[in-house]
């Protein structure tokens, strides 16, 4: 009978091998759908006017003065991270530096920029004209699994030194005027495309917004740092002078429409200041335009919601959700502990969330918890994670009110399964409950995409166990038996709680899998 069901064991064993195997191939997780990739805005050095993309647009003008001579800095904002490889060099593939003519200009430098941005510079000083960025479609985004890809080609104008717009040679043109009003000072860009032709034009607010325009018609931009963007059509026909009236505002209405309607929201500017919604109302928002905001989209029984934008005019977003289970976290990133793996998750109130881990930990042991996050761990920077993040992790004798008890230190991070591993020493914590905290401005790479609220788990440590490891069932010897309810626990057929997760737990990891298995082969056939 027992050499029948070691036999059975074996069988049953290979077969969960090579299900873990093929669970285990990079990729072949399921992923949801995520946002659509688009250019939001572009900026000139580190403290240049970040110019935002219009809505439907694919054109912008850099309103800051570059110096002839010089070798500037571009920073181009995308709303998903596309510096994960191995799409990182090939993105750069996509973007160009042109001159008025349309021509290639020359090389230049790539800079590694964080998440959604990309930077440039070009290899040699530019001389005073006027030039273009051109990026073309294709820009992929994503880590893991299918990535996103750019559909829409985007044009960034900027002008070096002191640059006219000469009239064409023989043709009659007209002075068009920008009367633009609202700023209070503020420089302004205007940007102008012959709709026929095709070619730029591009004046500003040192030049009184002037323009001497041939005959044909015209689609405009008018942008400035902090104020929305006015854009039109109009027509030149040998008027002598034409005045296009355009005022600027400097705040937007955004208005958030949910599916479920019943979904709760938060908005954020930066890594942790909330926008209040406007008086009466829950998902409408009065904000500042031109600047970068982040939503994030909550409802019980979903997969939480969240992305930045950029507003430049009133507009509604429309959100929907999709079912299933997510992390907690209200700032733009989520948190999902993995190991341990048996957690009563709460809800989010008074300002955190208040989660209770149900196996307790032998205090004799290292103790190590596995967790990983919604955004900024594609492709996780560990020594800004290790110097910046896991100082905010930390553990308490409750919460809240409690007194700080330990840090955390490094253990590691799985990058094809993206998950971050923090623990403490051996014999750290006495046995008692504690409360190991994430703190809200814990992030990945992003720290504009952070938690937004504490995530608490309570956890409980006892002394040197007496569980002898691999004897599930208790009876005193590591058997096929063990060996069969572990495999149940694997497959989920038969779930192990208390004393027999702890047994089942060999290495100590907080979570039972193949490796504790194997472990468990080995006891059994004292290897």
């Amino acid at each position: 009978m027992l050499s029948f069901l070691k036999k059975a064991g074996k069988i049953r064993l290979t077969a969960l091998i090579l299900l873990a195997a093929v669970l285990l191939i990079p990729g072949y997780a399921l992923a949801a759908p995520d946002d659509e990739l688009f250019l939001g805005s572009a900026r000139v050095g580190e403290n240049g006017v970040q110019m935002p993309m219009p809505p439907g647009g694919n054109v912008i003008t850099l309103a800051d003065k570059i110096p002839a001579g010089s070798t500037p800095i571009f920073y181009l904002h995308f709303n998903l991270n596309v510096t994960n490889q191995p799409y990182f060099q090939e993105n750069f593939g996509k973007i160009h530096l042109l001159d008025a003519n349309g021509e290639m200009l020359c090389d230049y430098h790539t800079l590694a920029g964080y998440n959604g941005v990309l930077g440039i510079s070009p290899s040699t000083p530019l001389p005073a004209g006027t030039y273009s960025i051109v990026v073309d479609a294709g820009v992929k985004a994503g880590g893991s699994g299918e990535p996103r890809v750019s559909t829409q080609s985007y044009t960034i104008i900027f002008t070096v030194g002191n640059v006219d717009n000469p009239p064409p040679d023989g043709e009659d043109t007209t002075t068009v005027m920008f009367n633009v009003s609202g700023v209070s000072g503020t420089p302004y860009a205007v940007t102008v495309q012959n709709t026929g032709t095709g070619k730029y034009y591009s004046t500003d607010s040192t030049k009184g917004g002037a323009l001497e325009l041939p005959d044909g018609n015209y689609y405009y931009a008018v942008s400035a740092s902090g104020y929305t963007t006015v854009q039109g059509y109009f027509t030149v026909k040998g008027d002598g002078l034409l005045r296009i009236p355009v005022t600027l505002s400097n705040s937007v209405r955004v208005t958030f429409v949910t599916t479920p309607a019943a979904a709760t929201m938060t908005l954020k500017i930066g890594q942790n200041t909330f926008i209040d919604p406007m008086p009466g109302e829950t998902k409408v928002f009065e904000v500042q335009p031109g600047l970068e905001y982040t939503y994030v989209v909550m409802h019980d029984g979903y997969i939480v919601g969240s992305s930045r934008f950029t507003p430049i005019a009133d507009m509604t977003m429309n959100i929907t959700l999709i079912p299933g289970e997510d992390g907690q976290g209200i700032g733009g990133n989520t948190l999902t502990l993995l190991s341990p793996s048996d957690i009563t998750l709460g809800k989010f109130a008074n300002n955190h969330y208040y989660n209770i881990i149900n196996q307790s930990f032998d205090g004799s042991k290292a103790i190590v918890f596995g967790f990983t996050m919604g955004a900024g761990v594609n492709n996780l920077n560990e020594t800004s994670f290790i110097n910046e993040r896991l100082p905010l992790i930390e553990v308490y004798d409750k919460y809240p009110g409690g007194n700080l008890v330990a840090k955390l230190k490094y253990v590691g991070f799985d990058w094809e399964n993206q998950t971050i591993s923090i623990g403490l020493d051996a014999g750290t914590l006495a046995p008692g409950t504690y409360c190991l905290v994430f703190g809200r401005d814990v992030c990945g790479n992003n720290p504009n995409k952070t938690l937004g609220a504490d995530i608490v788990f309570e956890f409980t440590v006892a002394g040197a166990s007496a569980i002898k490891p691999g004897d599930v069932n208790g009876d005193g010897v590591v058997d096929i038996f063990d060996l069969l309810a572990v495999i149940d626990h694997v497959t989920k057929e038969r779930e192990l709680t208390g004393d027999a997760f702890l047994a089942g737990d060999v290495n100590g990891d907080g979570v039972i899998d193949i490796f504790d298995l194997l472990a468990i082969i080995d006891l059994v056939t004292g290897a």
